[in-house]
């Protein structure tokens, strides 16, 4: 069985560009959040914003390091939280490292989580049919 999720359309600067969009769950015990995910190939990590991590109820103390992206750096730590992916007739989860990124969400617009190649890529075999707008993920075996 697969996860299919059709591309969704995303403002980027005025006009709308097509985007591999996956639902997720993100998990920490009790507390959880679900949210539209970018599965980005091109991220190393997985990463939330600071607020998501607080919703979760994660420990945003300790030293902080810094993620590199396309806009420069910014401040970050690592932890580890629960993702369910789900379709429409099943679900995986699993426990993967995620980049908190300490974002000022009124100043950079809605951040977006993102899924990144560690362990997700990892996990699953991953297919984008950009003719079709959509990403088919198939989990791996052994």
């Amino acid at each position: 069985m697969s996860l299919i999720f059709k591309y969704r359309a995303i403002d980027s600067r005025g006009s709308a560009i097509k985007r591999p969009i996956v639902d997720v769950e993100f998990i920490n015990g009790d507390k959880h959040f679900t949210a539209k995910a970018l599965l980005d190939s091109g991220a190393d990590s997985c990463a939330i914003s600071s607020d998501m991590a607080a919703v979760l109820g994660l420990d945003l103390g300790g030293e902080r390091g810094r993620s590199y992206g396309v806009a420069g750096s910014v401040e970050s730590i690592t932890r580890e939280v629960g993702l369910r992916l789900s379709g429409a007739h099943e679900s995986y989860k699993m426990k993967v490292p995620v980049r908190v990124i300490f974002v000022d969400e009124r100043e950079s617009g809605s951040f977006v989580p993102l899924l990144g190649r560690s362990e997700i890529f990892d996990s699953f075999k991953i297919t984008f049919e950009q003719k079709k707008s959509r990403v088919v993920m198939k989990p791996e075996t052994g």
